[in-house]
């Protein structure tokens, strides 16, 4: 990981964010602060019970005895179990709550980066939004949001976490036998080196694979949803079936390679931890070390690498998993940060507008940026407060465009929309307020049908008075009084439990209840 992922990372996370993180780097200090005292503790414990006989010679017996007074052997060691029992017993509270704060942390920062990316997405520009793939926004939201907080920011934590507890035991270590330390140090070090060396590549591609295929995965399920009649007509599931399963064997077998390379560093590492204690070992018998402390050497350097080695293994992990979600983070960082051309749809009120004569349409030109082949070519006429107005022309000739540009979602080329003399794009919405709109294809959500008419409505606000007068103005209160439980009737996803005639009714309904002073109607029949 180098200082520009570093930077990336931060500047992904909000304010709040990198504040608590500062917390959680505080805890991780004091969670490597008591895993070195347990290791250093441990030296004079075991000399003081290995050498039990000559325990009153023990020049950490005698510091102890002389600072509180203790008076016989028996009491000494007894003070030293209780001591021993109570620090581990805090030693495990404490590290608990550490670890619930980090877990804490980790699952605030997927549930903030979701809604970032929602909220981002749902205040694109509408020509901006139509760009991109709903299965890509999808998987953006729902799944690379908690691939990042999982398998991104808490490898971090433990890698700065598993790094201080293991510069923390080592500096003990070295201070009670530099040169074995070392040694050992050195022995296992290359060896986890060498493994990531070998595998940061292959986990690199895997992870760059795997969000490929998981973008697939989701355009191939919400396409063979979406034409689900045409594929029951056409019996179209095989066809589906092989696509859905390309892609569904490339993510499994992405996330086998990541399991497998996180599982290896175990073996290697017990191998050279062996190795390690054997030169350790070797070590102690050249330097002749003293019997007395042959003992104790060993027991502080077999809890240390009990301690260690879960620490290497992380490490390595954490290292593994950064680097097979670095192209999320890319990703995320280039929606969050990098595109900031995107211009909002949703502005403030500029100021409360009726509509008392004429809307102008004047010089309209409009194309798209696919091939900039232009759409619509000085548009010019008038519609007065009152008519009805119809526009005629033959597939792709630019209604619908049209329609959008006079809503306001899209602006034009070059030209304008004037509402009695002011321009539809400066009013924000204030001109959406005026207007109803009916479109072709009519989205139901899975709700009632009052939740349908009223969308956008809380319950305790809707003005049923308007609601009763949109559904007999939408021919609807017959159909809805035939239903059992009226209104609060479950239309099912997109509409599926009632006819399309209905769909169509309740999407004029939810135009009418706004009351507009200007209703749209998109190839309404």
């Amino acid at each position: 990981m180098n200082n520009t992922s570093i930077n990336k990372i931060f500047s992904i996370l909000s304010e709040k964010a990198k504040y608590k993180f500062v917390y959680i780097f505080f805890l991780l200090i004091i969670s490597m602060l008591l895993e070195t005292l347990g290791i250093g503790l441990a030296l004079p414990i075991i000399s003081m019970f290995s050498d039990y006989e000559n325990i009153s010679n023990n020049i950490y017996a005698l510091t102890i005895i002389n600072a509180l007074g203790i008076k016989n052997q028996s009491e000494l060691l007894f003070t030293l179990l209780f001591t021993i029992i109570i620090f581990y017993s805090l030693k495990v509270v404490i590290l608990s709550f550490i670890q619930w704060q980090q877990a804490k942390f980790t699952f605030q920062i997927q549930e903030e980066i979701s809604e970032r990316l929602f909220t981002k997405y749902i205040n694109y520009d509408y020509l901006e939004f139509n760009k991109i793939n709903t299965s890509i926004m999808l998987k953006n939201i729902i799944k690379e949001s908690q691939v990042f907080a999982v398998q991104f920011i808490m490898p971090f934590i433990s890698l700065l976490a598993e790094s201080l507890v293991l510069l923390g035991i080592i500096s003990v270590l070295l201070y009670i036998e530099p040169i074995g330390a070392l040694v050992c140090f050195l022995v296992i070090s290359i060896a986890a080196l060498i493994f990531y060396s070998l595998t940061k590549k292959n986990i690199g591609l895997a992870g760059k694979s795997r969000t490929l295929h998981d973008s697939r995965r989701i355009q191939v399920s919400n396409e063979a949803f979406g034409v689900f009649k045409h594929i029951k007509l056409n019996s179209l599931q095989n066809f589906f079936n092989q696509k859905y399963i390309i892609h569904n064997k490339g993510t499994a077998e992405d996330d086998a390679k990541l399991t497998l390379l996180t599982q290896l560093p175990r073996l290697l590492l017990e191998w050279s931890a062996i190795l390690a204690i054997c030169i350790f070992l070797s070590i102690l018998l050249y330097r002749e070390i003293p019997s007395s402390l042959f003992i104790p050497y060993l027991g502080v350097f077999g809890l240390a690498a009990y301690r260690i080695m879960p620490s290497i293994n992380r490490i390595l992990i954490a290292l593994n998993l950064i680097k097979y979600t670095d192209f999320v983070v890319k990703n995320l960082h280039e929606i969050l940060i990098n595109n900031i051309s995107v211009k909002k749809v949703i502005k403030k009120d500029t100021e409360e507008i009726k509509f008392n004569n004429e809307i102008i349409i004047k010089d309209l030109k409009f194309y798209y940026d696919i091939n900039e082949t232009i759409i619509l070519k000085d548009i010019n006429f008038t519609i007065n407060k009152g008519s009805k107005i119809g526009l005629k022309g033959k597939s792709g000739s630019g209604k619908s465009t049209l329609v959008d540009l006079m809503l306001g979602i899209i602006k034009p080329i070059s030209g304008d929309i004037l509402l009695d003399g002011k321009s539809i794009n400066n009013l924000g919405t204030s001109w959406s307020k005026l207007i109803g709109y009916v479109p072709q294809n009519i989205y139901l959500i899975d709700g009632s049908i009052k939740s349908n008419i009223a969308l956008g409505i809380k319950e305790e606000n809707i003005d049923y008075f308007a609601l009763d007068k949109a559904i007999k103005d939408s021919s609807l209160h017959e159909f809805i009084d035939s239903l059992p439980d009226g209104i609060d009737t479950n239309v099912g996803e997109i509409g599926s439990k009632i006819s399309g005639g209905q769909i169509q009714r309740i999407g004029i309904a939810r135009a009418i209840l706004k009351d507009p002073d200007i209703i749209f109607l998109d190839e309404a029949t």
